[in-house]
C-alpha cells in the first residue's frame, strides 16, 4: 500500500498513476495505521515541560508576593519561562538554532529587567531575582533537552558554554555583594556546575575537539 504525495490517498494497487488526482506515484511501503508511539512521547514531554514552567512561574510569583511585594520582578521570570517553553516546542517540531533563540530571548529579558530596575530607582530585584531565575530556567531546559532529545553539539556548543558561564555569574556577584538574595544565586550556580559536569562526563571528546578548533590548536 502506497500514499500519493499530491493528494494523500492510500492506494492498494501496483499502478503508477493515482486514480484520484492522476499524478505519478512511487511505490514505497506505507502503513495505513499511524505510528502513535512517538506522538504520545512528544505530547508527554510537552506536558511535562509545560508543568515545570507553570510550577516555577507560580513559585516565582509567590516569592515575589511574599518577599518583595513592591517590585513586580516575577513578570520577567514568567516571560522568560514562556519563551523557554515556546523554544522547546520549536525543538519538538524539529526546528534548528533553538538554543541560540532561547539564549537570546533570556538574555534580552535579563537586560530589559536591569534597565527597568535602573530607571525606576534600582532596588536590586533584577539581579537578585530575575537574573538568577533566567539562568536556572535555561539550565533546567538544557538538562531536560539532554534527557529527551539529542541535539547537534557543534551547532549548540557556544550557547552551552555561555549558559554555564552565565549560571556561575550570580555566585560571583554574590561574593562581591552585588547580589544579596543567596538562594537563587546558589541554585543557579548548582545548575551551572551540573551542566559543566554533563559536558565533561558525557561530551568530553567532542568538548576537547571543539575547544581545540576554537583555540586553533
Amino acid at each position: 500500500m502506497v500514499r500519493c504525495k499530491k493528494c494523500g490517498v492510500l492506494i492498494d494497487s501496483p499502478g503508477k498513476i493515482c486514480p484520484l488526482c492522476k499524478s505519478t506515484i512511487e511505490h514505497k511501503e506505507d502503513s495505513s495505521y499511524p505510528i502513535i508511539t512517538k506522538k504520545i512521547k512528544k505530547n508527554f514531554v510537552r506536558k511535562l515541560v509545560l508543568f515545570i514552567v507553570l510550577v516555577i512561574s507560580i513559585i516565582s510569583v509567590l516569592i515575589n508576593y511574599e518577599l518583595t511585594p513592591k517590585y513586580s520582578w516575577s513578570g520577567f521570570v514568567v516571560l522568560g519561562l514562556a519563551s523557554t517553553y515556546l523554544v522547546f516546542r520549536s525543538i519538538m517540531d524539529g526546528r534548528k538554532n533553538v538554543l541560540k533563540l532561547l539564549f537570546t530571548l533570556n538574555f534580552l529579558v535579563i537586560i530589559l529587567a536591569i534597565i527597568w530596575d535602573y530607571y525606576t530607582g534600582y532596588r536590586g530585584w533584577s539581579v537578585n531575582f530575575v537574573f538568577p531565575s533566567m539562568c536556572i530556567s535555561y539550565g533546567i531546559f538544557l538538562i531536560i533537552l539532554r534527557i529527551v532529545s539529542y541535539f547537534a553539539f557543534k551547532e549548540s556548543s557556544n550557547y552551552i558554554y555561555l549558559n554555564v558561564l552565565l549560571e556561575l555569574i550570580p555566585l560571583l556577584l554574590l561574593h562581591f555583594e552585588i547580589i544579596t538574595f543567596k538562594p537563587l544565586a546558589l541554585i543557579s550556580a548548582i545548575f551551572g556546575i551540573i551542566n559543566l559536569f554533563i559536558l565533561i562526563f558525557f561530551d568530553w571528546a567532542r568538548l576537547k575537539s571543539d575547544l581545540m578548533k576554537k583555540l586553533h590548536i
